[in-house]
């Protein structure tokens, strides 16, 4: 069963098989995540989603199309891709912000968006954008629509000015809209559908840093307004309190006035009353009631108390004719009553005097507490002040650090697609490496086998020149043997050769001698026929003993042949066990 997958940084692969129907025939599985298209003509004629096709109708029904035609399938990714552009940033080389997109001011910006793409039209896909191409990476891709994205936002950044970008609430969804609009037209033509432009930022440095001492200057005005609002509200609480106390200290010293008046009014019937009782007046008071009407004459501010002027009354009835002591009496609480106001107005004095230093000292101590209270309140308000300062701070540094996250981010993901870019290249790197690896294992290898080989030659040849000296040896020890075999052969032969010769010329002799007898006792009995008969079977008798001779040789010449043989094929045999030289 075949699989259909594609590799983690490409997008689409293109498959294009001669026998589709052999090929589809097992089956097939489409990894999770992807799809394949089935192109007929570059006509999308299925869209199958991932999973394992095996026997059944789905199969069944590719199987019964008419391969005949040009088809072609595609495994693209089922789902949505999310491409993030980052467009300006701090240069490394000179270590400066730089940027193509700008404010309406010049200001340059750093601004990052993600773009989520969807396949939609799987043949303009197919038509527009893999033409001619056997696959499609995620990376190049990405960088279809870099340089139109950062002129849509080169456009569209400078119509505006920095407070407006920075300050607007709706300026990023409407970036997000116009970038919608801007890009639709070229996606569409490819095939894809913008799902949606997110994650819009905006960055400059200075004007980040701009914006965190405005903050600061800000929070130090609302700082000072507020404590100058608290003081302000402090001196109005502390002067409607003075008056406060001021009514309130009026009023105790109209009571301590009055009461003054009430102990010198006291005083002074108590003295008149005193001057009286050595006048004659006295005389004239005879009954209560002449006592009463005296009290009521001198008493004109109704100072006495009512048991005073009961007790008067009392003594004057008791007293009755008995003048001097009615005088003694009355003087007598006259001057009791006299020196008891002179005591309560003294003590009054002397109270009045504690009283207004403990006030004093009462609002001194109050003065401190409420200095200590506006103090705290200040310390309070600047530590809160100093908290949102804080706070503040913290919410830059923590936006400065998302930034920085989210821009490692961006460099993270270019840096992982440039990588699953280059996986491929890697992959056949690492192939090439593991092939020139094994190829230099195996020269390794073949260089090792052939060094073992010829240490190996090396001392097979010192086996065979030892060989050949001993086989040299025996060989010249055989050939030694061999021609002392041929000299005494030969001697042998030419003696038997000489005895032959001697044997053949006595025979020749005795025959002739014999023929000559025969021939002549022949003569006598034979005619000319039988004489030249028997001539030739005399010659045939000496050819074959000649022939004798001749084969006798022979046989000794063989068996010297074969002597020979015998050395050059031991010599050939230890020759061809020596392997072949490496100049070889």
């Amino acid at each position: 069963m075949i699989k259909w997958e594609r590799k983690a940084d490409i997008f689409a692969s293109r498959i294009v098989h001669n026998d589709w129907k052999g090929f589809l025939s097992k089956g097939f599985i489409i990894e999770e995540g992807s799809r394949a298209l089935f192109f007929e003509n570059g006509i999308l004629k299925e869209v199958i989603s991932a999973g394992k096709i095996e026997m059944g109708g789905l199969l069944q029904k590719i199987l019964a199309w008419d391969f005949g035609r040009h088809w072609e399938v595609v495994v693209c990714d089922a789902g949505d891709i999310s491409f993030v552009y980052l467009y300006g940033g701090l240069n490394p080389a000179n270590g400066k912000f730089q940027s193509s997109v700008r404010s309406a001011e010049g200001i340059a910006l750093q601004v990052g968006l993600e773009m989520v793409l969807q396949l939609e039209s799987p043949e303009l896909f197919l038509r527009n954008c893999m033409k001619g191409e056997s696959e499609i990476p995620l990376m190049g891709l990405k960088n279809r629509y870099f340089q139109e994205i950062q002129n849509a936002l080169v456009s569209y950044f400078s119509s505006y000015e920095m407070a407006k970008i920075v300050e607007s609430r709706d300026f990023k969804n409407q970036c997000a809209d116009f970038m919608e609009r801007e890009i639709s037209v070229s996606l569409q033509r490819e095939g894809f559908r913008l799902i949606q432009v997110r994650a819009l930022s905006v960055y400059n440095p200075e004007w980040a840093l701009l914006q965190g001492q405005k903050a600061k200057l800000k929070l130090q005005g609302m700082r000072q307004e507020l404590e100058f609002a608290e003081r302000e509200a402090g001196l109005k609480a502390r002067m409607e309190w003075f008056l406060l106390k001021k009514r309130e200290n009026s009023l105790e010293l109209e009571e301590q006035k009055e009461e003054l008046r009430h102990s010198e009014a006291i005083i002074d019937v108590w003295s008149r009353l005193r001057h009286v009782q050595s006048q004659d007046k006295m005389d004239r008071i005879r009954t209560e009631q002449d006592m009463a009407a005296f009290l009521a004459e001198i008493d004109t501010k109704k100072v006495l108390r009512e048991e005073q002027k009961q007790a008067l009354l009392r003594q004057v009835k008791e007293a009755g004719e008995d003048h001097a002591k009615k005088r003694s009496f009355i003087l007598a609480m006259a001057d009791m009553e006299y020196q008891y106001a002179l005591k309560e107005k003294e003590w009054q004095q002397n109270q009045n005097l504690d009283e207004a230093r403990l006030a004093f000292e009462k609002k001194r101590q109050r003065d401190l507490l409420e200095h200590e209270l506006a103090l705290k309140k200040a310390k309070f308000s600047a530590e809160r002040e100093q908290q949102k300062i804080v706070l503040m701070e913290e919410r830059e540094q923590k936006n400065a650090q998302e930034i920085a996250a989210w821009e490692k981010r961006h460099r993270e993901m270019v840096f992982s697609l440039d990588r699953a870019k280059t996986q491929a290249q890697e992959s056949e790197i690492a192939t090439k490496i593991q092939e020139m690896r094994a190829e230099a294992g195996l020269r390794i290898r073949e260089k090792m086998q052939a060094q073992k080989q010829k240490e190996r030659y090396e001392s097979l040849q010192i086996d065979l020149e030892r060989e050949e000296r001993v086989l040299k040896l025996r060989w010249e020890e055989e050939e030694r043997r061999s021609e002392i075999q041929r000299k005494l052969k030969r001697e042998q032969y030419e003696h038997e050769q000489a005895m032959q010769r001697i044997d053949i010329e006595k025979l020749t002799v005795q025959s002739h001698r014999d023929v000559q007898i025969a021939q002549s006792e022949s003569l006598r009995q034979q005619g000319s026929q039988d004489i030249l008969q028997e001539k030739e079977k005399q010659i045939a008798m000496q050819n074959q003993m000649l022939q004798t001779i001749l084969q006798q040789n022979e046989i000794s010449a063989n068996r010297l042949e074969r002597v020979l043989d015998r050395s050059l094929r031991s010599i050939e045999s230890i020759a061809a066990k020596q392997p072949p030289s490496s100049e070889a």
